[in-house]
């Protein structure tokens, strides 16, 4: 059985988790609250990170926590200096970069991830 995680939220799937006291209500662009979860899916032995790409900016507080993705592969970037075994998958929007700017983008992330994208 392969386990991974979806980083795609820091404040998790439920809507009012925003609202605990221990959440940080700025912690959708906080990179550090990022590793600190990749750290824990790591340590507990899931085999992949997977890290959707969004760009977008949801900010109705009214309804839920801001919906912002930092992008893919710089996040995975940070992820890949403060982890040491776990795979790390971007999904990349092909419709917005071109395919040689992707492919640099993936090699830079596998060569600073020892193999690990």
């Amino acid at each position: 059985m392969i386990i991974g995680i979806q980083l795609a939220g820091t404040h998790g799937a439920h809507p009012g988790a925003r609202r605990m006291t221990e959440a940080d209500p700025n912690g959708y662009a906080d990179i550090d609250t990022a590793v600190r979860h990749a750290q824990v899916a790591d340590r507990g032995g899931l085999q992949f990170i997977f890290v959707p790409d969004r760009p977008l900016l949801d900010a109705d507080t009214s309804q839920g926590p801001p919906r912002f993705q930092m992008e893919p592969t710089l996040l995975l970037t940070a992820i890949a200096r403060a982890t040491e075994r776990i795979s790390l998958i971007p999904s990349m929007l092909t419709s917005l970069t071109e395919p040689y700017t992707l492919a640099r983008q993936l090699k830079a992330l596998d060569v600073i991830s020892h193999g690990r994208a």
